[in-house]
Formats: structure tokens, C-alpha cells, sequence
């Protein structure tokens, strides 16, 4: 996703916001790996599509959320 460390405070601040949006329970975002500029979702496979189609596009701060399924 193309929310990183400039953006949110901390891993679990962007795991509370991004479930929010979602409509999910925190815990079932397993992980959250912050970067800079993006940051990586761990999510079962059985909540990714709805995250997907519930997030992409929303607004957190000014900016608007890019989220897609990892590349290997």
C-alpha cells in the first residue's frame, strides 16, 4: 500500500486506521511491515479481496489510499 512512515505514526496506528476502513477487527491485519514511502499487509486470504475493494481509493489524511496484492 502506498501509506508509509511519513504518513501514519506507527504499525499499529496503520493497522487501526486501514481496519477501520475495511470494517475488520485489528487482529486481522497478522502483520504490518511500515516503510517509508508504502508499507506491506499480512491478511488471511479470505479478508483480502474485501480489504482490497474497501480501501482502495479512500481518503487517510490528504492522501489517498493505493492498495494491490503483493508481486513476487
Amino acid at each position: 500500500m502506498n501509506l508509509g512512515k511519513r504518513d501514519v505514526e506507527d504499525a499499529e496506528a496503520l493497522r487501526a486506521a486501514i481496519s477501520d476502513l475495511a470494517g475488520l477487527w485489528p487482529e486481522d491485519i497478522l502483520d504490518v511491515d511500515l516503510r517509508g514511502r508504502h508499507s506491506y499487509l499480512q491478511i488471511s486470504d479470505e479478508f483480502a479481496e474485501d480489504l482490497i475493494e474497501a480501501v482502495n481509493g479512500e481518503s487517510m489524511g490528504r492522501r489517498t489510499v493505493r492498495i494491490e496484492v503483493a508481486r513476487d
